[in-house]
């Protein structure tokens, strides 16, 4: 699968070297993540992370646009009784994770064939996951570590983009729709949605 996403691509990039309409798109931002489903006997807060990188968009009035950003965000794990149901607690830590999220999108723009310094878009597409790193502020032999994860993962993202001379605001939401964990029965078929928020510039090639 991880091997289908970079093909992918591939042949966004290579398509990119054939056309004369591209524009890149370095940003950042922010993001919540929301989990479906609560690990067995822990309850899950889901938390604001943030995410770096970029996309290089291709087309005009209709696009598409493909990159690669580096995330982390937390969550918080908190439980009153241990595994053994002795009441043992409470136990509150953070975990963190990074991963790489792909996105491939398509959009349409509404005002740039026009000339205007407003642009205002929408797109949707497929996002893909990629599992780096999963870290626990506290040890514990029930909570989740990278093994635990599948080491890919992906939904589907749907948002706007408003566009100022070369400034740009892409605001969306991604629906999970694979499961995130290997052990369905020891985590649960949990599933994560997260709302976004990306800031950067827009260069014109």
């Amino acid at each position: 699968m991880i091997k289908t996403v970079f093909i992918l691509i591939f042949l966004f990039v290579f398509s990119v070297l054939a056309t004369a309409q591209i524009t890149i798109k370095p940003g950042g931002g922010f993001l919540y993540s929301n989990y479906n489903r609560e690990i067995t006997g822990w309850d899950r807060i889901g938390g604001i992370g943030y995410q770096a990188g970029g996309t290089v968009t291709v087309g005009n009035l209709i696009y598409g646009e493909a990159g690669v950003f580096w995330t982390q965000s937390k969550s918080e794990f908190s439980r009153i009784a241990d595994s053994t149901g002795n009441g043992v607690g409470p136990v509150r830590f953070n975990h963190t994770l990074s991963m790489l999220r792909v996105p491939v999108l398509a959009g349409y723009a509404f005002w740039d064939t026009q000339g205007k310094m407003l642009d205002f878009r929408v797109f949707m597409g497929p996002v893909f996951n990629i599992v780096l790193q999963a870290d626990n502020s506290l040890p514990h032999p029930d909570a989740p570590v990278k093994s635990d994860y599948k080491s890919l993962s992906w939904g589907g993202s749907v948002g706007v983009s408003l566009t100022y001379w070369w400034l740009f605001a892409d605001v969306g939401y991604e629906l999970g729709f694979s499961r995130i964990y290997k052990d369905s029965n020891k985590f649960g078929a949990t599933k994560v949605s997260r709302f976004y928020i990306n800031l950067g510039i827009m260069l014109r090639l």
